[in-house]
């Protein structure tokens, strides 16, 4: 776990309510992220309705700054 302390988790960045994402048919957890290096900027997070597995995806916008 070292290596979570040192991450940003983009949801807690810029998501938008309890981001949810198992099991897909009525989320109640949420067990699915993006996370990344603080050299990175999140911009927008969201979790896609689908049906396509049984968990809802995340998606994240993200900008990476030139020289990282």
């Amino acid at each position: 776990a070292p290596l979570w302390t040192e991450l940003l988790d983009t949801w807690a960045v810029a998501g938008s309510g309890p981001g949810f994402t198992f099991p897909t048919t009525d989320p109640v957890k949420r067990i699915d992220y993006v996370t990344h290096s603080p050299n990175v900027h999140t911009l927008d997070a969201d979790v896609v309705a689908t049906q396509a597995s049984d968990h809802l995806p995340v998606v994240a916008d993200l900008v990476v700054r030139r020289g990282y």
